[in-house]
């Protein structure tokens, strides 16, 4: 195994998608170390399929979602301009059955329902 998904996997394991395989830190430069690591890998496994740090963005913002997240939580913690933008870009990588939980805590939510729901990170 080349020493980028090694780090990688470390990095997973203790909170951080990539840190320094010398120091053990989180990269200072995260978009810059990105690309880096994207091409060693890359170069290594031609296969790899390759990710943008905006994609990260989406991967959160899904992952949200399906684990029960409040999409007005979401839309806030994205900086959204409407809760209409978080739907647009969301809603369609959820299965019905989520979408319908999403709607229905929309509506428990201008009923005055308290809802659980994770806190963003």
């Amino acid at each position: 195994m080349s020493p980028e998904p090694r780090v990688l996997e470390e990095g997973a394991a203790n909170g951080f998608l990539y840190t320094s395989g010398t120091t053990g830190r989180p990269f200072a430069n995260f978009s810059s170390n990105h690309a880096q690591v994207m091409r060693r890998i890359l170069r290594d496994n031609p296969l790899f399929r390759r990710f943008g740090v905006h994609g990260l963005r989406h991967a959160f913002a899904v992952r949200w979602l399906k684990a029960g997240g409040n999409i007005y939580r979401l839309s806030r913690h994205l900086g959204h301009s409407s809760v209409k933008v978080t739907e647009q870009n969301y809603l369609g990588f959820l299965t019905v059955e989520e979408q319908e939980r999403v709607q229905f805590q929309a509506e428990q939510i201008f009923a005055g329902v308290p809802t659980n729901s994770p806190t963003p990170a």
